[in-house]
C-alpha cells in the first residue's frame, strides 16, 4: 500500500491502469471524512445476488441449465489510486455502483487574507459501454457545486470532466468536499452477452492558485499540488 501524505500523479499511465482495470471485469455525508464503498448485484432465470462492501466485491450468478448468467465486479480503494466497476450479462442482468467522498483541506499562502478561492478542478474516467443493453454513469460532486453526471450507451473511450471552483472560507477554513459516483449497468438476453465497465480516480486533479497547498482528510496530498 501507499504510505500517507504520498501525491498521487495523474498521467498517462494512470488512464492506462483504468482501462486495464476495465478489461479485467472488476450520498454519502458532507459530516463523514473519507469514505470508499461498492454495491452490485446480478440476476439471471430468476436467481439474483449482491454485494455492499468498503472496498470491492463481486458476484457471479449462473442458471442451473447453463443457459445463462450475470456477473458484477466493482473496486474502491487508494491503494491503487482508482475506482472501476464491470459487469457482464447473457440471458441476465447486473449492475456495479462505486462511491468514494473525501474533504479537501486547502491551505493559503502566507499573506492571504481574502475570504475565498476560485481553482480548477479536473477529474478523469475511462470507460466502455460497446453492445446494446450496456450502460455507464459517471456523477462527480464539486464541493456545493450540483453534481455533473454523464451517461454512456455506445462505445468506450475516456472522458475528462473540468470545471472552475470558488471555496469560501469557513470555520474550519477552506475546506473542499468532494464525491465521485461511478455505475455499470448491463442486461441481455439468451444468447447475447452484454458487458459495461467504468473506471476513474477517486479524487480529482486540482489547479490550485501560486502558493497554495492541499491535503485530503484520508492523509494523502492533491494531485496537482506540489
Amino acid at each position: 500500500m501507499e504510505s500517507p501524505k504520498k501525491l498521487r500523479k495523474v498521467n498517462g499511465s494512470r488512464i492506462a491502469l483504468l482501462m486495464v482495470l476495465l478489461g479485467c471485469a472488476c450520498v454519502v455525508a458532507w459530516s463523514q471524512d473519507f469514505e470508499t464503498n461498492v454495491q452490485g448485484s446480478a440476476t439471471a432465470c430468476g436467481k439474483s445476488d449482491s454485494y455492499n462492501k468498503p472496498g470491492g466485491g463481486s458476484v457471479r450468478v449462473v442458471c442451473s441449465n447453463s443457459s445463462g448468467f450475470g456477473e458484477s465486479s466493482a473496486l474502491a480503494g487508494f491503494p491503487i489510486s482508482a475506482l472501476a466497476g464491470s459487469v457482464t450479462a447473457e440471458n441476465g442482468s447486473a449492475n456495479a455502483v462505486v462511491t468514494a467522498f473525501d474533504i479537501a483541506t486547502l491551505i493559503p499562502p502566507a499573506g492571504f487574507d481574502d475570504t475565498s478561492v476560485t481553482f480548477t478542478v479536473t477529474e478523469f474516467t475511462g470507460w466502455n459501454a460497446e453492445e446494446a443493453g450496456a450502460e455507464v454513469v459517471e456523477c462527480f460532486y464539486f464541493g456545493t457545486i450540483k453534481s455533473d453526471c454523464g451517461t454512456y450507451s455506445s462505445g468506450k473511450g475516456t472522458s475528462t470532466l473540468t470545471k472552475s471552483v470558488t471555496v469560501t472560507k469557513s470555520s474550519s477554513g477552506f475546506q473542499f468536499p468532494f464525491k465521485a459516483i461511478l455505475q455499470a449497468w448491463a442486461k441481455a438476453g439468451k444468447n447475447k452477452l452484454v458487458s459495461a465497465g467504468i473506471g476513474g480516480d477517486p479524487d480529482p486533479y486540482f489547479t490550485l492558485p501560486k502558493g497554495w497547498t492541499c491535503t485530503w482528510a484520508s492523509g494523502y496530498d492533491c494531485p496537482g499540488t506540489e
